[in-house]
């Protein structure tokens, strides 16, 4: 597989992920990768009411 089929990957795996969630998960492309926000995703796959709480109970 090439670079520009993983990204193809990539981005198809984000919109399913994007379609899943009700709330967004906040996420950056930097220098050919995506770096996504630990509380967000927290939150999505605990349905915590305050994911920074538990994520910090977590560390």
């Amino acid at each position: 597989m090439s670079n520009s089929d993983d990204r193809r990957d990539d981005v198809t795996a984000l919109e399913l992920l994007d379609e899943q969630a009700e709330t967004q998960v906040r996420r950056v492309w930097h220098e050919g990768r995506w770096f996504f926000s630990v509380i967000d995703v927290v939150g999505l796959l605990t349905d915590a009411p305050k994911p920074r709480m538990y994520w910090a109970d977590m560390k």
